[in-house]
């Protein structure tokens, strides 16, 4: 009887104690962490297939974003594949090198159909910069005294229905304008100088036509000729176009 008044008291007994030590020992792995990385470039390729998707809206940038993607998410798939498992982010290069593709084909075709198409039937297509502008202009002295004489190639234009791209030289009046300089680029009608003679147009519009102003790249198609009243004023075009058509130019170049 002393043998058991003197053993030692049994330690209680808690069930919830039990469960919780279960628990943790019948976990296998419980408390390991996982983690497989992702490469930077298969989550950029994503983004840019998705931002090509503006070719709907401005077809030649959204056709560059398709390129830049669709090569991007190709090197991205190439690094996960041989990583073997150890990288991730297969769903965002797949996703890249399907719809950046497509959208760089749709880019390219459109702005080529609109390239085709902004160009009206019987006009020359003139580059503003390579044509006119870069062809400079001299001085000859003859029995009538001292004169311009144009380049050659600009010769060769006068007379001839042109298409050809610049940008609205600004004035106070913006809208049913009748007449407008057109610029090379937008440098001086921006700051306000004063355009370079080879560098720009005076536009006449045709009867019943009326143009508003606008900093866009703007398209005009008409005859070219030399203004006959040309005195050397400022902002006094030499060259002078008969425009039939004005409207914002529909591709860039």
């Amino acid at each position: 009887m002393s043998q058991l008044m003197d053993s030692p008291p049994l330690p209680e007994h808690r069930p919830d104690q039990t469960m919780v030590e279960s628990r943790v020992s019948s976990g296998e792995g419980y408390g390991d962490f996982s983690y497989t990385p992702t490469p930077m470039s298969a989550v950029v390729s994503a983004i840019l297939a998705t931002l090509s998707l503006t070719v709907f809206v401005v077809p030649l940038p959204g056709a560059f974003l398709g390129i830049l993607a669709t090569l991007l998410g190709a090197f991205s798939l190439y690094r996960i594949v041989r990583a073997r498992g150890e990288l991730g982010g297969k769903k965002f290069a797949l996703f890249a090198i399907i719809v950046a593709p497509l959208c760089a084909a749709g880019g390219l075709w459109i702005t080529s159909q609109r390239y085709q198409n902004e160009l009206p039937e019987g006009h020359r297509r003139v580059n503003f910069s390579r044509d006119i502008a870069q062809k400079k202009i001299g001085t000859i002295e003859d029995k009538n005294g001292r004169r311009l004489a144009i380049h050659p190639d600009v010769g060769a234009l006068i007379g001839q229905e042109i298409f050809v791209k610049g940008f609205m030289y600004p004035t106070k009046r913006t809208h049913h304008l009748t007449e407008f300089l057109l610029c090379k680029d937008n440098a001086q009608c921006c700051f306000g100088g004063e355009p370079p003679l080879t560098d720009m147009i005076g536009v006449k519009l045709g009867k019943d036509l009326t143009a508003n102003y606008d900093v866009a790249l703007t398209a005009v198609a008409g005859k070219l000729y030399l203004n006959p009243k040309y005195r050397g004023e400022a902002n006094e075009p030499l060259y002078m176009l008969d425009a039939t058509k004005v409207e914002t130019a529909q591709t860039g170049f």
